[in-house]
């Protein structure tokens, strides 16, 4: 049975997620590996393609590099071994940081995924509620050359919501993605009629809901018939302001709060249809 992780977010609505698998994030994991592989031969070829052109080689630094490392040595078996070790430590760097550069942009351009992590449905979020930050996502993958040692691949094992080092230093957790998806909600309210909608909200004033935000109030719009009256009511109250005053528009009368944020959501999935085509 998959673990699931429940918080509140900053605006108030309890949010669950189910905890990505071991076996999802070792697939995310082996297929990116493949994917940083790739780019990596990609452009050693590209490189040496220039440096040909060029008319330049990497011949003459190599041999400064070992000439000031292996001074002195006569033994040839000595000299081999040196220069296997300064081959292996130029590639491990070099690994190193197109692993961390790749993991890094695609984490920040997709949301919390990256190419391996989105054919396995899973993706990275805060494990607080606030939205996923540069900061986090910097800080996780700065402890993947660590988290990739075998001795501490238990630590997913044995760490509550299977986290590794570098989600425990980032405030990050991995979870499935497929729980963000609410169809029924967004299928009801792209139906709704014109004359249905009170609100209406300019492209400048959508443009201002960040993916985050729109995440957030779908699924509570999805579960905000489940709530008790009272409980409704109480969580709109804590919702609405903040979220009028970041969208810039006129604030609605209390009464009105449900209709407001039903509006909002319908006018943000017809630009989403829109964009479709």
């Amino acid at each position: 049975m998959s673990q699931s992780v429940d918080f509140e977010t900053p605006e108030n609505v309890q949010l669950s997620y189910r905890i990505a698998g071991l076996g999802s994030r070792f697939v995310a994991w082996f297929v990116d590996n493949i994917f940083v592989t790739l780019l990596l031969i990609l452009l050693l070829i590209v490189f040496v393609a220039v440096a040909a052109a060029a008319d330049l080689t990497l011949g003459r630094w190599l041999e400064d590099l070992l000439e000031s490392s292996l001074e002195g040595e006569d033994d040839p078996q000595q000299v081999g071994n040196q220069v296997g070790m300064i081959v292996i430590g130029i590639w491990m760097l070099i690994w190193g940081l197109g692993s961390f550069v790749y993991y890094f942009l695609a984490e920040l351009m997709m949301g919390g995924q990256t190419p391996g992590k989105k054919m396995a449905d899973i993706r990275v979020v805060k494990s607080d509620g606030f939205s996923l930050d540069p900061a986090s996502i910097f800080i996780r993958n700065i402890f993947r050359p660590v988290d990739q040692f075998p001795l501490f691949w238990l630590v997913p094992l044995l760490s509550p919501n299977s986290k590794r080092f570098g989600d425990m230093v980032g405030g990050t957790i991995v979870v499935e993605s497929g729980e963000q998806k609410i169809s029924p909600m967004r299928t009801q309210l792209l139906n709704r009629e014109r004359d249905e909608v009170e609100f209406r909200f300019s492209a400048s004033a959508l443009d201002r809901l960040s993916a985050e935000q729109v995440t957030t109030l779908e699924q509570f719009c999805e579960r905000m018939q489940k709530l008790s009256a009272a409980r409704r009511e109480m969580l709109l109250q804590k919702m609405i302001p903040p979220l009028v005053q970041s969208l810039d528009v006129e604030e609605p009368d209390p009464s009105r709060y449900e209709a407001f944020l039903l509006d909002l959501m319908t006018a943000e999935y017809r630009r989403q249809e829109r964009r479709l085509g």
